[in-house]
């Protein structure tokens, strides 16, 4: 792990690693995951929303945002559009998952450095866990309030 903690450049995740759903397999490939590709992307009300959250971040103050709404309605795709604007700017991105998304975060959070997005898709596998949930909030929490 480098000196700016958990996480890699953003530009270095493939939106499927962050399970970004994929529209199916690129004309002439084999089917694999690796190798599918996203439909174009259409912009919608909420990205507004997101936009500003994500220049608010780029500026110095941190922010959480929580997507709420049916399965499969392209909350997480939103959110990989949104933060494509950090990858031009270098930053991180870092998604708990091992060796549970609870465990992982609770290992972590309080090493996440600045210019870092802390990827919590389905955020009830983090927040919901009987074990560590109410920690992991609580170390988010302080996150949220720390300054450089």
């Amino acid at each position: 792990m480098s000196g700016d903690g958990p996480g890699r450049p953003i530009q270095q995740w493939a939106p499927h690693a962050l399970e970004v759903h994929p529209a199916g397999p690129a004309p002439g490939s084999s089917g694999l995951v690796e190798q599918r590709v996203l439909p174009s992307y259409v912009r919608r009300e909420h990205d507004q929303l997101l936009a500003e959250a994500v220049r608010e971040a780029a500026q110095g103050r941190s922010r959480m945002v929580v997507l709420v709404g049916e399965s499969s309605t392209g909350k997480t795709r939103a959110c990989w559009e949104a933060v494509q604007p950090l990858a031009e700017k270098g930053w991180r991105l870092w998604h708990p998952f091992d060796p549970t998304r609870a465990e992982a975060a609770l290992e972590e959070l309080h090493e996440v450095g600045p210019r870092t997005v802390v990827w919590l898709n389905e955020a009830q596998h983090y927040l919901g866990d009987r074990a560590v949930g109410e920690r992991v909030a609580a170390a988010v929490h302080a996150l949220l309030l720390e300054t450089e």
